[in-house]
């Protein structure tokens, strides 16, 4: 299955506003993770996310879940222009034995669990 049908299939599952699979490219310490977006917009802006910014850049930093229920005060949280009805936001690490190799990220248009 190819990731891009993984990324719609987990969208429409979970009725999601926005999912994005984020890979990893470079050392993790120096690393950045890059979109590969359903949305053309964002893979022609090269939407990235660098090591330790933001949710996603934490989720990939760290290899923990970062979910934000409760994004309006939120000061780790880094909005996105292209996704401007973002209340919530859950940022998954995809790891192969203990690495990082990229992260899932699902977006809500409403707050709460």
């Amino acid at each position: 299955m190819s990731c891009s049908r993984v990324v719609v299939l987990v969208k429409e599952q979970f009725g999601y506003y926005h999912t994005q699979l984020l890979l990893m490219r470079g050392p993790k310490i120096d690393g950045v993770i890059e979109g590969l977006a359903k949305w053309s917009a964002m893979l022609q802006v090269s939407h990235r996310m660098p090591m330790g910014t933001g949710l996603i850049g934490t989720a990939a930093a760290t290899g923990e879940t970062v979910m934000r229920s409760e994004l309006t005060n939120d000061p780790d949280w880094r909005p996105n222009p292209l996704l401007p009805e973002t209340q919530g936001e859950i940022a998954v690490p995809i790891k192969l034995r203990g690495q990082v190799l990229g992260v899932l990220t699902c977006r809500a248009i409403r707050p709460g669990p």
